[in-house]
């Protein structure tokens, strides 16, 4: 209860006891007990009856997340199965068994006797093991020498369980994270990709261009539907982002929700994209996210990315953990500057560059994106060179006799628009 005190929000709005979290946090503070003692009281003062009930249709096998699947099965076979393996994972139903040996054999004789084990203590309860949906995975820490001397430790073991040959997966999904041996992720960040460019097909069906949702919803359902995928489990993998690959395929993602967003040409870049929709690198955010979770749960931060300066302030600080993290102005004020130096090195977007050369103004700047003003903010529309480029216009030159009609010259020098210039 101490730990779900000290996580509530003191934004949130007051419950119907009409209490505000400050308050509660200041008498926990004060009176630690209280609120424990006041808790238990409330559970040991209810009384729960029970009542049958004969089902007609459906299926009683209640929630997998439930209690008595555990009570009944997992905990005896959890019991049984801990000194024959190195590691033993349980969520729910889904079991993750973690073993080691010195040779493709040897590895593959001890996983068939522990497989073996728990297709026993399943038989005891009525059960079976589903074989079509066990899957291993087979990581390999053997230095480079020793793969020269000894070839035969690269072979992959094969194991035979209930008259069926199970052989390695090259990845494998577990609690919603895709594994593969070498632990590079590139397969789990291709399937989140996948899933992004789905939840973006729905999304643009409700966000064409020129009608539809204001901006700033746009950008609302862009993070809640679309940039959740990336921050599911994003602690575990967010390392990968010191590489230009895994880098690149999450800010091509942002430069889709982007151009949704502004209501942009999709030959926008997305550097250009994110400055004028106000949103910041997404991979900044993926790293700030998970060093913010890592810290809470008093874990180690493998990887600071932008935020150097941070990890010193967390070093030279002896505090307890919580007390750790700095405010949250210091982690704005880094990813901004962060962003500032990546938008001021892009060779893209340079005509976006004029009008917006500093982050921290164009995020002071509140207007209203539309298709039109997104053309005249990026340089991607209806102007004559770039039409001309695409093979859309049979020529560059402006109606005003110019030879290039960019968007340059149509907000700064074109005299056919001179009345409509401040």
């Amino acid at each position: 209860m101490t730990l779900i005190i000290k996580r509530l929000n003191n934004r949130k709005a007051c419950g119907p006891d009409n209490i505000p979290v400050a308050a509660v946090k200041a008498l926990h503070r004060h009176h630690p007990t209280l609120l424990p003692r006041l808790f238990t009281a409330c559970l040991s003062a209810v009384r729960y009856g029970s009542a049958e009930r004969a089902l007609s249709r459906g299926c009683p096998q209640g929630s997998i997340l439930g209690p008595t699947l555990w009570n009944v099965i997992h905990d005896a076979a959890i019991r049984h199965l801990e000194p024959l393996c190195n590691g033993l994972v349980c969520f729910a139903d889904d079991t993750l068994l973690i073993l080691g040996a010195n040779s493709p054999p040897a590895l593959a004789t001890r996983c068939e006797g522990v497989l073996q084990a728990f297709s026993t203590v399943l038989a005891a309860h009525g059960l079976q093991l589903n074989v079509a949906k066990t899957e291993f995975l087979v990581f390999r820490n053997i230095p480079l020498r020793v793969r020269r001397r000894r070839p035969q430790l690269e072979a992959d073991p094969v194991l035979r369980m209930a008259g069926t040959v199970l052989t390695p997966s090259p990845a494998m999904r577990y609690l919603g994270v895709h594994l593969d041996p070498k632990l590079s992720f590139n397969h789990h960040l291709a399937k989140v990709k996948e899933r992004c460019t789905r939840s973006l097909l729905l999304l643009r069906r409700l966000c064409p261009n020129v009608y539809g949702y204001h901006p700033a919803a746009r950008k609302i359902m862009a993070r809640g539907v679309v940039h959740t995928h990336l921050y599911y489990c994003s602690s575990v993998w967010y390392t990968r982002l010191k590489l230009k690959h895994p880098r690149g395929l999450v800010l091509d993602i942002q430069r889709r929700c982007d151009r949704m967003v502004i209501s942009g040409y999709r030959t926008i870049s997305g550097s250009a994209a994110s400055v004028i929709a106000a949103s910041p690198p997404l991979d900044i955010l993926l790293v700030r996210r998970s060093i913010l979770w890592l810290r809470s749960e008093d874990l180690p931060v493998p990887y600071w990315g932008p935020f150097p300066l941070l990890e010193t302030a967390v070093a030279s600080d002896n505090g307890d953990a919580p007390a750790l993290l700095p405010p949250p102005s210091d982690w704005h004020r880094t990813v901004v500057t962060a962003w500032q130096q990546r938008w001021d090195r892009c060779a893209t977007g340079r005509w976006t560059y004029q009008l917006f050369p500093s982050i921290e103004d164009r995020l002071k700047l509140q207007f209203v994106h539309t298709f039109w003003r997104t053309q005249g903010l990026s340089g991607h529309g209806v102007f004559g060179q770039y039409l001309s480029f695409f093979k859309r216009r049979a020529s560059p030159a402006c109606f005003c006799g110019y030879a290039e009609e960019t968007a340059e010259h149509v907000f700064r020098h074109c005299p056919l628009f001179v009345h409509h210039r401040p």
